[in-house]
């Protein structure tokens, strides 16, 4: 199973960020990437920015997955992440 590295955002399909490491709501990205969507290398302060008013959109994997809120056992875990 290939893995996502740490500092990618995930997007699932209905419409939350997680982040790959020490998310329950995550598995490989074979399993994931039809239906899920990801931005590879996000600009620093992008995670804490994710909301209704700051959407974001997938840059790989199922591009048609936006973002309006962060999952919150990730905002839990990693309350900082970049």
């Amino acid at each position: 199973m290939t893995a996502f590295v740490p500092f990618e955002i995930l997007i699932s399909p209905n419409q939350c960020a997680h982040l790959p490491e020490g998310c329950n709501h995550t598995a490989g990205r074979e399993r994931m990437e039809s239906a899920w969507g990801w931005i590879p290398r996000p600009r620093p302060g992008l995670w804490t920015s994710i909301g209704p008013d700051n959407p974001v959109r997938a840059q790989a994997g199922n591009r048609d997955r936006i973002a309006d809120r962060r999952c919150g056992d990730c905002d839990h875990t990693f309350p900082d992440a970049n």
